[in-house]
């Protein structure tokens, strides 16, 4: 009987977007890991978080009974069981992006409807040109949407009513993998009549006693603001200013047009107000932050459903989907 190690050189186990064994994106966030010394470098490099690197690292050590990294100052190595995956992955991940690159253009025509769940600057300014842009290519293929705020996408996904999720903040939890497929920038946003208007960047003192306009406590985008303020050691100055709170990007925008105080939105949504409303921005380093698509790896999905997360994926990795929709 082969042991628990010996299993990894079965290549029948790889899922390549079936049910059940491993998933290719699993074995290249190992294959990096190992590559890069770390999780944090191989996220980076990778274009991911280091929670998303480690659950797909995780899941293989499940799959496996094993552990397959060891980890000291000079950063992560494989074990003598990771050793064997490492081979095995790497041989394995060479011939299927082979194959894929290799395989005729099929003409088979995908049909059905993608439901998607995503937050409101996902939602509102990224999901539209994927959605164009997908049932331009096949217009057999419905694409049903709804807004929400970032905290609740995860929870509704994991209902199973939604296929796939968007959301600008990563949310690590453990049946859901999130993969970039964009960037964003969170601004300040003023009317051009506001007494700040004229300057290009602010600090954050220079906001105390301003009326800041705020989405609500579910927003992604407030809480990367407030996180990324405080790794600056900064932080917004709320209890000495009033605060009007919102429900949509949509609404912060229409406040700030009216000249009711400094909103804190997303520069994509801000793009489509100007010049009705203009950017100001903290001092320093631009704030950013990655969008993300939430899928559960586990869950079996139609392939006009794996057909859009393909594509919306190689769209973030700035290049046209090669996906194959007779598989």
């Amino acid at each position: 009987m082969p042991s628990r190690t010996e299993r990894i050189v079965n290549p029948y186990t790889i899922r390549m977007g079936c049910s059940g064994g491993m998933d290719t994106r699993d074995l290249r966030a190992f294959c990096a890991t190992i590559d890069y010394g770390g999780l944090s470098e191989a996220a980076r490099r990778c274009g991911t978080t280091q929670p998303t690197i480690s659950r797909q690292v995780q899941r293989l050590e499940r799959e496996f009974g094993a552990e397959l990294l060891r980890r000291d100052r000079r950063g992560a190595h494989p074990t003598e069981a990771g050793e064997k995956l490492l081979e095995f992955a790497r041989r394995t991940l060479a011939d299927y992006d082979a194959l894929r690159h290799a395989s005729p253009t099929p003409t088979r025509s995908l049909a059905g409807t993608v439901k998607i769940i995503a937050s409101t600057t996902p939602g509102e300014y990224l999901v539209p040109r994927l959605a164009a842009r997908f049932t331009t290519q096949h217009p057999q293929v419905n694409i049903e949407e709804a807004i929400t705020d970032s905290a609740g996408v995860a929870s509704r996904l994991r209902s199973r009513r939604w296929h796939v999720g968007f959301t600008g903040a990563d949310p690590d939890t453990e049946r859901l993998t999130a993969e970039p497929v964009g960037q964003d920038e969170i601004v300040l946003a003023v009317a051009p009549s506001h007494p700040l208007a004229s300057r290009s960047a602010l600090t954050t003192d220079a906001l105390a006693g301003q009326r800041m306009i705020l989405r609500e406590h579910g927003s992604g985008t407030l809480r990367i603001f407030k996180q990324a303020l405080a790794d600056r050691g900064l932080a917004l100055p709320l209890e000495r200013s009033p605060v009007l709170t919102l429900g949509s990007t949509h609404a912060v925008l229409a406040a700030v047009e009216a000249d009711r105080g400094i909103g804190v939105v997303s520069a994509r949504a801000l793009e489509h107000h100007q010049p009705r409303a203009r950017a100001l921005r903290i001092a320093g380093a631009p704030i950013m932050r990655s969008l993300y698509l939430l899928h559960e790896p586990a869950r079996r999905l139609p392939p006009h459903v794996k057909a859009f997360i393909d594509a919306a994926l190689e769209s973030g990795r700035g290049r046209p989907s090669s996906h194959n929709p007779s598989h």
